[in-house]
């Protein structure tokens, strides 16, 4: 199948966790809109805002989702 690899590589179908980090706030609310996924927020430096998406995707059209 395209796309497949030998080993433990990830496949474009199988869950994995996922780490995304936006610029600016993104309020809790969105957790269930973006597949449960676990929001927390931190200052930089520069006291700019960075917001952090972290959660277990299904496979890769739901991370699109997300992502969109």
């Amino acid at each position: 199948m395209p796309g497949e690899y030998e080993g433990n590589h990830l496949k474009l179908w199988t869950p994995a966790t996922y780490r995304i980090e936006v610029e600016g706030v993104l309020e809790e609310v969105w957790a269930e809109s973006l597949s449960g996924m676990r929001i927390s927020t931190r200052k930089r430096a520069d006291q700019s805002t960075v917001t952090t998406l972290t959660g277990l995707l299904r496979d890769q059209a739901e991370l699109s989702g997300v992502l969109n």
